[in-house]
Parts: C-alpha cells; sequence; structure tokens
C-alpha cells in the first residue's frame, strides 16, 4: 500500500485580494466587504424577500448566512460578483439606504473563478426563493 500525498493548506490571509487576483490563486477565504463593491447586475429578486431579510438582519442577530461571491478585477479595482445570496445583497442594501451607513457582509470569498464557473455555481444555488427560481436558472443557462 503506498501513502496518499497529504495537500499542505496554504494561508491566503497575508495577501489583499488584489494580490490574489493578480497571482491568479485559486482559493476561497471568508471576508466582510462593503455591500457598494458587490455588483447586484439585473438578477430577478422577489422584493418582499429582500425586504423580510433586511428587517431580520436588523435584529439582533444581524446577517446569519455568508454570501458567496467571486472576486474579479475592474480595472483597478476589486469587485465581487454574487453566487449565492441576491437577496442578503439586497436586504443590506436597503438597509445602508434606511441608516446611511456603509453596510458590510459576512461573505465566502472565490478567487480564481472564471465565468463558466461562476454561472455554474449560481444554478447549483438558485433553488433557494421559488418565486425566481426558473427564470434565474434560465437566464444564468443560457449566459453559461
Amino acid at each position: 500500500m503506498s501513502a496518499k500525498p497529504t495537500e499542505v493548506a496554504v494561508d491566503y490571509s497575508a495577501y489583499t485580494p488584489t494580490d490574489l487576483l493578480r497571482m491568479e490563486i485559486k482559493c476561497e477565504r471568508q471576508e466582510e466587504i462593503p455591500v457598494d463593491l458587490i455588483i447586484q447586475e439585473s438578477a430577478l429578486i422577489d422584493p418582499d424577500h429582500a425586504q423580510n431579510l433586511a428587517e431580520s438582519m436588523m435584529g439582533d442577530r444581524k446577517q446569519i448566512s455568508p454570501t458567496t461571491v467571486r472576486a474579479r478585477l475592474d480595472g483597478d479595482q476589486v469587485v465581487y460578483d454574487v453566487i449565492d445570496g441576491f437577496h442578503r445583497s439586497e436586504g443590506k442594501r436597503i438597509i445602508e439606504n434606511i441608516t446611511g451607513e456603509v453596510q458590510f457582509m459576512k461573505t465566502i470569498v472565490l478567487y480564481g473563478c472564471s465565468d463558466e464557473e461562476l454561472f455554474d455555481l449560481r444554478v447549483l444555488a438558485a433553488s433557494s426563493v421559488k418565486s425566481i427560481k426558473f427564470a434565474r436558472m434560465a437566464e444564468w443557462m443560457k449566459r453559461s
């Protein structure tokens, strides 16, 4: 019997998002990012669901589940495309509009994620909100 090679966990916490993107490192990590850097696109959102999440996130527990995003460079600025959490992101925008304070999202950020992988992951995550599930999946499958 031969031993399987063990994977060595690499700590990417010392790298900036720009460093990770420029070095084309494929990894993921937990970060808190300003909601203004999250590209919402023209995603289909149920406004009532987003409002309910905003009200929940203004409560004692704030944001419980992280949003999953893909980091990419837009010129020299790092921006984030939502993979899972369109309604949470919109909820945070609602809070920002109400309070006037910059809102930060708890996120899992994927680095080195291609457009194709982004759309594939979105399709997998699209089953969470029934009212927009079909329209989202159709749009993302077409774009993929």
